[in-house]
Formats: structure tokens, C-alpha cells, sequence
């Protein structure tokens, strides 16, 4: 009986890490972005589309942010302001294992 007990708990383990992974917001339009706090840093909330929110992070009613320290931000940021000011729809990666300033982490963009 240990042994199935401990199997089923190995299992669901594996079975949720394999789950486990970035993954993009809904295709939408920027509905704000905000700059700064003393950093290089952007957070964005977009139209209609509910928080992804992998990682848990503990704020989700801020939208989503990048980190300072993450080499791609520029591009991240370029692309998104320019999609912000275009009216065009993108797509946010989020990641599954870390938050910044305890909101969802930006760490793609897809324009699809």
C-alpha cells in the first residue's frame, strides 16, 4: 500500500512538472503601459484578456512586467511600444517561474 500511495505522489509530481511552462497571454490590444519606478521597466495590461499567471505571482491586477535585469527588456519594450501606439494586437509570453516586482514576468512578445 506504501508503495502505491508513493507512486500516485511521484506521478502527479512528474505529471505537473511536465505541465509546467511559459505560456502567452490571449492575443490583444495594449490597454496601458506604464515606465519606470527608478528602473528600467515596463508594465503592461492588455484589452479583455484575463491574467496568465503561471509562476503565481501575488499581484494580478496589475498587468504584467519586466525585469531590469533581463537581457531582451529593450526588444521586449521596443515592440511593445511600438504595438501600443499602432493599435496592433500581441501576444505576451509569461513566465512559469518567476514574477517581477510581484506581477506576471514578460519574457517574450509575439506579434502573430
Amino acid at each position: 500500500m506504501k508503495k502505491l500511495i508513493l507512486s500516485v505522489v511521484l506521478s502527479l509530481g512528474v505529471s505537473q512538472a511536465v505541465l509546467a511552462a511559459p505560456q502567452f497571454t490571449g492575443k490583444n490590444k495594449i490597454s496601458s503601459v506604464a515606465l519606470g519606478w527608478a528602473a528600467d521597466t515596463m508594465a503592461v495590461t492588455l484589452l479583455n484578456t484575463p491574467i496568465i499567471n503561471p509562476a503565481g505571482c501575488t499581484v494580478i491586477n496589475g498587468g504584467y512586467a519586466t525585469l531590469p535585469t533581463d537581457t531582451g527588456r529593450g526588444l521586449y519594450h521596443n515592440f511593445i511600444r511600438d504595438a501600443y501606439f499602432r493599435g496592433t494586437s500581441i501576444r505576451l509570453l509569461i513566465s512559469d517561474n518567476s514574477c517581477a516586482f510581484s506581477k506576471p514576468r514578460i519574457i517574450g512578445v509575439l506579434l502573430d
